[in-house]
């Protein structure tokens, strides 16, 4: 009998084990399947996904995700349309003079892409010095697809919400607006 063993007990080496995770390629994987018997070959993402409760978890993340994006293209168009009810009077002075819609309606998208792609670019450069900041061992990762994208969305709802302005400055009354400029 070993030392330190008592009858009956297993030592470590003849225990089987439950998982090994290696780093392998697809042919690696295909030697291991067919050399190796009685064994299940996962990747991680499935692994991960077969966890208890990971998609449910994922499910509420992903719903809170889109709540974000909505109340904050419901905060944009709100933004951009308080700053054009205070420009009314000068947006019926200008149609007063002969502006075009045409041209009011450039003015107002192109005032809400400037202040939109500016706001994007400094909390981009925000984001990425907070980055710089974290110590490594915070759990924070930036993929570039998921900045494009948030950027991307973010620049679609200040344009979508750029509209409503432009239905406010195309419903002003020229005269109304010289009235009230003049009170």
């Amino acid at each position: 009998m070993k030392q330190g063993v008592n009858q009956g007990e297993e030592t470590s080496s003849s225990v089987p084990f439950n998982v090994i995770a290696l780093n392998a390629n697809a042919d690696q994987v295909d030697k291991i399947s067919t050399n190796v018997k009685d064994v299940e070959v996962i990747t991680q993402k499935v692994a991960i996904s077969n966890i208890p409760g990971y998609s449910a978890e994922q499910g509420s993340l992903l719903m809170m995700i889109v709540f974000l994006f909505v109340i904050a293209a419901f905060v944009l168009a709100v933004f951009f349309y308080v700053i054009t009810i205070q420009k009314t009077s000068q947006f019926g002075i200008l149609k007063a003079m002969g502006t075009k819609m045409s041209y009011l309606a450039w003015s107002v998208v192109g005032q809400v892409m400037i202040l939109a792609i500016s706001s994007l670019c400094i909390s981009l450069l925000l984001t990425f010095g907070m980055n710089k900041v974290l110590p490594d061992s915070m759990p924070f990762q930036l993929e570039p697809s998921t900045i494009l994208l948030t950027s991307c969305l973010f620049v679609g709802m200040s344009l979508l919400g750029s509209l409503i302005s432009v239905a406010k400055v195309a419903k002003v009354d020229a005269l109304e607006a010289i009235g009230r400029a003049g009170a």
